[in-house]
């Protein structure tokens, strides 16, 4: 039987842990995505059902990963986790339903977003990015478009941990992430810290606002990225705070470039809340273990019980003394499930959002040839990816990392200038252009990619990554 037949076993109806499965809205190479229904509380979430039986070294490190930002890290805008089920050969994870899909959706059907509808949706962004760094040490070098959920209250939810890795007394050096969105010093094969989630976020901003990307995603080449940015133009519609904004985030020498901390004083920012004053940092810890059933002695991070969803709690005949103690001791069962349900609840089922179908090709039509960076197509604006695209509950499905061995890195390292984050390094700001020498039009001149043209290197073999 193969692993799709395994996980299409738990059927439409089935009953797990008080949640019932429903229809399924999506998958991936392991897994397959489910609406859920809760049934004590009548309320709907997503359930990503994962089969365990093929799952490769690599993927189940992923999906480590992945387990431990769920059991440790909690905020307003990143992806919630109701419950975690193992139901052999299954792991279940019971989480949040995003029914407006993947940023990268949103943004590829509106062709790009105004400026100030931007700005709302990447200070939420920006702020869940700088929980994870401020109050985890956590860095999530996988910041893209298609890793940005949006609930149905146009609130986003940031997903997709299996890359992440902890910086605390640590610097890292694993070549990982997706092309066009990998900052500089990941390209020269250097040690590189939590700063390279802000060039990736610059990144995604530019490409909310143009469905573009503003560097070529078809070369991994430190050098060439580096002679981009030092060519690099702004569209004439970008306001001067926001052009301001953009070099700061892309600063080529990573000692340069600003901190989230240090950038969120930044004008064109002004709206993105405070710190909390009342949580304790506390490094996430990345699980190590050689199978799911060991996840049974991890723990959740304690929370506090808000006293109205007790009530409602304790409404439906549960203890709420002992519901208190096991929130409080990180102990997960049905009734912390039926807590953290009424925290954040969806009282309408949800459906996946309308995805226009591709027209259909005339017959004998010889496939469309890519445009180049900088062509404009006949209605006089540049050309956009009309690529199928990752449908939007695939989000909550396993993504394969990239990574990349270090002899693989050899040739990369050796034609990039050497630089730690002490050392100093040549100096790229963002020069206007001179004499006949004209940059390449930077309006929607790289299509923003979905996940299907993820690079690849046919030379690359992938590894698992290590847990720090």
């Amino acid at each position: 039987m193969s692993d799709s037949d395994q996980i299409q076993t738990i059927t439409q109806g089935t009953i797990v842990d008080d949640f019932e499965i429903l229809e399924q809205v999506g998958s991936g190479a392991f897994s397959k995505v489910h609406i859920a229904r809760h049934v004590p509380t009548n309320l709907y979430c997503a359930a990503k059902v994962i089969s365990m039986e093929k799952m490769g070294d690599e993927e189940f490190v992923g999906m480590m990963r992945e387990v431990s930002i769920f059991m440790q890290v909690d905020h307003p805008y990143i992806c919630n986790l109701y419950r975690m089920t193992l139901h052999e050969p299954f792991l279940i994870f019971f989480i949040e339903f995003a029914n407006r899909g993947t940023m990268l959706d949103y943004v590829n059907s509106k062709k790009g977003l105004n400026e100030f509808e931007a700005q709302h949706y990447f200070i939420q962004i920006y702020a869940a990015l700088r929980h994870l760094h401020i109050y985890h040490f956590c860095v999530h070098r996988d910041m893209k478009l298609e890793n940005i959920m949006i609930d149905g209250k146009g609130n986003v939810k940031l997903t997709d941990f299996g890359l992440s890795s902890t910086y605390y007394n640590n610097l890292m050096k694993t070549f990982v992430g997706t092309p066009g969105y990998q900052p500089p010093e990941i390209l020269a094969g250097n040690e590189y810290n939590e700063k390279c989630d802000v060039w990736s976020l610059g990144v995604c901003l530019y490409a909310m606002i143009t469905a573009s990307l503003p560097f070529s995603s078809s070369n991994c080449s430190f050098r060439m990225l580096v002679e981009e940015v030092s060519q690099f133009q702004y569209p004439s519609n970008f306001s001067p705070a926001l052009i301001d904004l953009f070099k700061k985030m892309f600063e080529v020498r990573p000692q340069n470039r600003p901190s989230l901390i240090q950038l969120q004083s930044h004008p064109w920012l002004r709206g993105l809340p405070q710190l909390g004053t009342n949580i304790a940092p506390q490094p996430v810890i990345f699980y190590q273990v050689n199978s799911v059933a060991q996840l049974a002695k991890f723990k959740r991070r304690s929370f506090k019980p808000e006293p109205d969803i007790l009530n409602k709690c304790a409404e439906m005949g549960i203890n709420t003394e002992e519901l208190t103690n096991n929130l409080k001791n990180g102990i997960t069962d049905k009734n912390t499930a039926t807590y953290f349900m009424l925290l954040r609840p969806l009282k309408e089922k949800p459906s996946p959002p309308v995805r226009e179908k591709p027209q259909a090709k005339a017959k004998n039509t010889p496939p469309a040839i890519p445009k180049k960076p900088g062509d404009k197509s006949s209605s006089g604006t540049s050309s956009i990816d009309h690529n199928p695209l990752a449908t939007p509950s695939s989000k909550h499905s396993a993504t394969p990392s990239f990574t990349m061995k270090k002899k693989e890195c050899a040739a990369r390292q050796r034609s990039a200038p050497k630089f730690s984050q002490t050392q100093k390094a040549p100096v790229f700001v963002h020069p206007q252009p001179s004499g006949g020498t004209q940059p390449r039009s930077q309006s929607r001149a790289n299509p923003v990619f979905s996940s299907s043209m993820r690079f690849k290197r046919q030379s690359a073999q992938l590894k698992p990554l290590k847990p720090l």
